[in-house]
């Protein structure tokens, strides 16, 4: 399959004002950015042209598929249904995929959302779906004329913000953990199995798109230093992603610890409920040795046969009682000096 060519750019009619677009804009190299009025405008020298897209709109797909210029391998993993964090490099530029958390109201953070990028000298294609606030983020910044100033540079900024917003979520799951275990430990309520097990799944989630994430963009830093693609990066841009890939690291250790921690917490919790356990069938133990000779006793005294003793006496009871009484009073002095109480 060819590529098309310009003239094919129009053939879906995706226009900026359609809703598959999010917006395109001309990045003015100065960290500001002016809106554009067609998908294929052409950026001039110092420019680049920010197309983003929403990536569940049928439009938005046909147009990277079909009018976008793209590789049919770029477009076909730009607008695929599932993707796992990765890199690849394919001149003239480079394409990016990377995860970032579900922070839409309602949504688990855990579920994490794909940030497709393409980035090539003067263009990048970024498609989404609605609220990836890693992107907003750096509209922010380009609203304020503090935005990334070429296509490498928005490449490096949506993967900063990515692992900014992952932050809190990650420090979130690690004070679960530390609230667990300052309650295993203290007299409060134990953590029960469920919630650890809640913990222990966000952490394993969240590592197994923050892992690979990592691993592309140290990939990512280190293909981007020589050979094809190279122009797309300069030296400042492989520093701040040597920067992300660093903190990503850390987050992805920190989980490493959270689901290490939470199998060892639950191992704890489990222990303590069969101490509990042992303990009450230990003193139902003690208190069935204690009574077993008294209903033995009991037992033979209430056989319907002659020559029972003390059967005739008004006293009786009373002293069959105290005996019972002192036999278990026996019993439990010796369980004790055995140390069996």
């Amino acid at each position: 399959m060819s590529e098309p060519d310009a003239g094919s750019h129009r053939a879906p009619g995706l226009a900026p004002s359609d809703p598959g677009v999010f917006r395109v804009l001309r990045l003015n190299g100065a960290g500001g950015a002016t809106p554009v009025d067609a998908l294929d405008a052409t950026a001039a020298a110092g420019e680049t042209i920010w197309i983003d897209l929403d990536r569940r709109d049928a439009r938005a797909q046909a147009w990277v598929r079909e009018a976008a210029g793209l590789d049919p391998m770029i477009a076909e993993a730009l607008i695929a249904e599932d993707t796992r964090p990765r890199h690849v490099i394919h001149p003239p530029g480079a394409l990016v995929l990377m995860r970032g958390v579900n922070l839409t109201e309602g949504a688990n953070p855990e579920d994490m959302l794909s940030v497709r990028v393409w980035g090539e000298p003067g263009r990048v294609i970024t498609l989404h779906v609605p609220g990836v606030h890693a992107v907003e983020d750096a509209v922010a910044a380009i609203t304020l004329g503090a935005g990334p100033r070429d296509a490498g540079e928005l490449i490096v900024t949506l993967a900063e913000r990515l692992v900014d917003r992952a932050q809190p979520v990650v420090a979130a799951v690690d004070d679960a953990m530390d609230e667990a275990e300052e309650r295993l430990l203290g007299t409060s309520a134990d953590p029960t199995r469920t919630e650890l097990s809640a913990t222990r799944r966000r952490a394993i989630i969240l590592r197994r798109f923050l892992a690979p994430k990592r691993d592309a963009l140290v990939s990512l830093m280190a293909g981007s230093s020589t050979g094809p693609g190279s122009e797309l990066f300069n030296e400042r841009h492989r520093a701040r992603l040597r920067e992300a890939a660093d903190r990503l690291t850390r987050l992805v250790e920190d989980l490493d610890a959270v689901r290490e921690r939470a199998t060892i917490v639950m191992e704890q919790v489990a222990a303590k409920v069969a101490d509990r356990m042992n303990q009450r069938v230990y003193i139902l133990s003690l208190v069935a040795a204690v009574f077993l000779p008294l209903g033995l006793l009991t037992g033979l005294l209430g056989i319907n046969v002659g020559g029972i003793p003390l059967a005739e006496s008004r006293l009786g009871f009373a002293i069959v009682s105290g005996g019972l009484l002192a036999i278990a009073v026996g019993l439990t002095v010796l369980f004790r000096r055995m140390r069996w109480l």
